[in-house]
């Protein structure tokens, strides 16, 4: 196997897991795929850890993990970073966590929102899709995503639930599933009470058009697990709270 590459700014990246990171600013990298079930099941193991929520429908490796609350998705993210930084993979300044709701918006190309949080950025853009090259249908083109393609006519994929990670074409950025698959958690809480936690992007249960506009949110308890919720991670190149 090749040798992996430590980190750089502004450069692709691979890390331990196999996991391929683009840039989507100028100190953030974001996962190109949603975490996928080899992955969380490896954090299980070392975390000596039962997954009593696991699917009980058909799932790969490659598949994303689904039924994942917050809190589990925070702590495989708080595992990733020591395990790669042991391996000096990233610098001790990095780390890995979940996207800030804003942060996953840019990277859905979402470009411009209004509102100080999620509850009040929610919905506020109805014009948005999070695929290319039409983001401004509705109808997701090709192989852009996996959606309940029984109940939202004009889509179009085989899969009764998940669908491998890297299955659908990426957006712009080179991000595959921003628009289904599992619906995925962001770092920051919903609103002021910070008793929940958004859900971005559509899932493979996603039974209504709505439900899959880049500005849709869907707050959450964090030790709620969903069978249609996953999440994929950045990795931030410099962080301040990070130790030496």
């Amino acid at each position: 196997a090749a040798k992996l590459a430590p980190a750089s700014a502004g450069k692709p990246f691979k890390n331990s897991l196999g996991l391929d990171f683009v840039p989507v600013g100028e100190k953030l990298l974001a996962g190109a795929t949603e975490v996928r079930m080899q992955d969380f099941e490896l954090w299980l193991k070392g975390a000596g850890r039962t997954w009593d929520a696991k699917p009980s429908f058909l799932l790969g490796g490659n598949h994303p993990a689904a039924s994942v609350s917050w809190e589990d998705a925070t702590a495989f993210c708080a595992w990733l970073t020591e395990r790669d930084r042991a391996s000096k993979l990233i610098p001790a300044t990095a780390s890995y966590r979940l996207p800030r709701d804003t942060e996953w918006s840019l990277a859905a190309g979402l470009k411009s929102e209004q509102g100080a949080d999620p509850t009040a950025r929610h919905l506020v853009d109805k014009t948005h899709y999070p695929w290319t090259p039409k983001p401004d249908d509705w109808k997701p083109p090709m192989l852009a995503t996996n959606l309940d393609a029984t109940k939202i006519p004009g889509t179009a994929d085989s899969y009764s639930y998940t669908a491998p990670v890297n299955s659908a074409t990426a957006n712009a950025l080179g991000l595959h599933e921003m628009g289904g698959n599992v619906s995925e958690w962001c770092e920051d809480a919903f609103d002021e009470t910070r008793t929940t936690f958004p859900t971005r992007g559509g899932a493979w249960s996603a039974s209504n058009a709505d439900w899959v506009q880049t500005s849709f949110r869907v707050p959450h308890p964090s030790d709620v697990r969903r069978l249609s919720n996953g999440f994929r991670v950045v990795l931030e190149q410099e962080n301040s709270k990070a130790k030496p």
